[in-house]
């Protein structure tokens, strides 16, 4: 999906991150080292992220061990960049989406 921001397009981006399920065999402390040092801090960067309007809307689906959020960009680089800063980037598995805009479709679509 492309809007204008500021009069630059920028692209929309489904954004799923993938906790996985903890190894049974985890030590606690370990456990609470990830929490702490990764996912609580990812967490408050996107709110920072939200707040700031690049994050449309987002959170944790219920029952599932994942982030989920819709996020603009100017670029695949920016959205990756972006991603890349969060302290969990290398701890969980994430997959983007780019997202086209209804009125595409329905353009598209139209006789």
């Amino acid at each position: 999906m492309v809007s204008r921001l500021n009069d630059n397009l920028v692209a929309q981006y489904l954004v799923t991150m993938d906790l996985g399920k903890p190894d049974p065999l985890l030590p606690l402390d370990r456990l609470a080292g990830f929490i702490q040092d990764a996912l609580l801090p990812s967490v408050e960067c996107l709110i920072d992220l939200r707040s700031s309007g690049k994050i449309v809307a987002g959170g944790y689906p219920t029952g599932h061990r994942s982030i989920v959020f819709v996020m603009e960009a100017e670029s695949e680089e920016e959205l990756f960049r972006t991603l890349e800063d969060l302290p969990l980037w290398d701890q969980v598995d994430t997959k983007t989406t780019p997202l086209q805009r209804f009125e595409e479709l329905r353009d598209r679509e139209a006789p």
